[in-house]
């Protein structure tokens, strides 16, 4: 399983219940995370919550999704890692390795290539012509 193949009913069956599902959306909406990056195939991400700004790791192995959190909350699968994972879902992060000028960029939307694309100086894409 790869990190970047985590569908919602994934994250429904590592949530312990509807409630922490319905919480981790609600945090999602209130734009409670505060960071999200992909790392060595681990999530990382930092929380806004109740008692401060928890820090969260999240990865994948044969067995499913693997996660820890640092709230006061006795689990790993929280509110703060739900909301982590749809926002991961949502925003679809995913960054590339690059290894010299091989740049990747078959994850991106097409409007996400249309707006880099403009962000081109006129030059280059006139060299590129010629």
């Amino acid at each position: 399983m790869n990190i970047k193949n985590i569908t919602e009913d994934m994250i429904q069956e590592f949530a312990e219940s509807k409630k922490i599902l319905a919480r981790g959306i609600d945090y999602v909406k209130r734009d409670m995370i505060q960071s999200l990056e992909l790392v060595d195939e681990k999530i990382l991400a930092r929380v806004r919550g109740s008692t401060g700004v928890y820090t969260i790791e999240i990865s994948v192995d044969d067995a499913g999704l693997k996660a820890s959190c640092d709230c006061p909350y006795n689990k790993d699968n929280c509110k703060h890692t739900v909301a982590v994972l749809y926002k991961w879902l949502e925003s679809n992060v995913k960054t590339e390795t690059v290894d010299d000028d091989d740049v990747k960029f078959d994850h991106l939307t097409k409007e996400e290539l249309i707006g880099l694309l403009k962000k081109v100086p006129k030059e280059i894409i006139e060299k590129l012509h010629n």
